[in-house]
């Protein structure tokens, strides 16, 4: 993965928080691979661009605003983990929806997305080996000053394998 990898799952998820799923749709490859998270209705995997669009177009009608935040992007070698806070409403529920934490393990090739697996927390958490302090230090749930508690999560998650 380099540096531009790394921008360009920054540049989708500034895109993705704007709304502009025209935007998110032209950085993905034409053989794009997602796989939503293990709750999602149509979680997939879904193969194509085309078909990436209609889910993520499907998922966007289910929510009258959804956003991303900033996630914190960790370079992984082949692929860039992302440590993502969604928030959003229900758009019939008007329910408000935060603070949960997801990990997205991006892969790219070619200057272009081409592949996403969506992660609950526990999930990556398990799959990594990640003891409880190590995420506590990475998602700012613990006291302050453990940046090596931070860099051994970080390390961990880097293994996590893509779409």
């Amino acid at each position: 993965m380099s540096a531009a990898d790394v921008e360009l799952i920054r540049r989708g998820y500034r895109d993705w928080n704007r709304g502009d799923l025209e935007a998110v749709a032209e950085l993905l490859d034409p053989e794009v691979s997602f796989k939503g998270l293990t709750n999602m209705p149509d979680r997939g995997p879904h193969r194509g661009r085309e078909a990436v669009r209609r889910w993520l177009e499907e998922l966007g009608q289910t929510w009258e605003q959804m956003s991303a935040g900033e996630p914190e992007l960790i370079d992984a070698g082949e692929r860039v983990v992302a440590v993502v806070r969604l928030a959003g409403r229900g758009m019939r529920s008007g329910v408000d929806i935060g603070g949960g934490i997801d990990v997205h393990v991006w892969s790219c090739g070619g200057e272009k997305i081409t592949g996403l697996r969506m992660l609950h927390a526990g999930e990556a958490i398990e799959l990594a080996g990640l003891e409880p302090p190590e995420w506590e230090a990475l998602t700012g749930g613990g006291a302050g000053g453990r940046e090596e508690d931070a860099r051994r999560a970080r390390e961990k998650l880097s293994g996590l394998e893509g779409a």
